[in-house]
């Protein structure tokens, strides 16, 4: 099995790392806590920009290890977005939650989600008109 990154993979996250250190890299999600629009108006843009919708059908290994380097690009400056959840072919959000207290990490920013249980069932979910948790380790978390 080849698990060598290839080049074009490497070559979108390094411009996709670029463009998110050019707005700003750590201090985006410091924005985005003062002001959660931050998420949609710039995130949003950002992601839509580098191509994210291009990514929403990976069926290729340069398309899946593109995503995958999104990921970690986006993980490594803390960006405030669902951007696994984009990703994988769904028309909406993907997020996987616990059926007894099911909460959606970003679960506002879209108006329909596609929630899927540890058994795998799957369920629509509407946007959460709860306030979102403000916690610490889920600050944009809602039920």
């Amino acid at each position: 099995m080849n698990l060598e990154v290839p080049e074009v993979a490497l070559e979108f996250a390094q411009e996709a790392s670029l463009a998110m250190h050019a707005r700003g890299g750590m201090d985006i999600a410091r924005r985005a806590l003062r002001d959660p629009a931050v998420r949609e108006i710039e995130v949003g843009l950002l992601l839509e920009a580098l191509g994210i919708g291009d990514l929403e059908q990976v069926d290729d290994l340069e398309s899946l290890m593109a995503a995958a380097e999104l990921c970690r690009a986006a993980g490594a400056v803390a960006l405030p977005y669902p951007v696994a959840a984009r990703l994988g072919g769904s028309p909406v959000p993907v997020a996987v939650v616990d059926r007894a207290r099911p909460r959606v990490d970003h679960a506002r920013l879209f108006e329909r989600w596609l929630v899927v249980d540890l058994a795998g069932a799957a369920t629509a979910f509407a946007e959460s008109r709860n306030a979102e948790l403000r916690s610490r380790l889920g600050y944009f978390v809602g039920d």
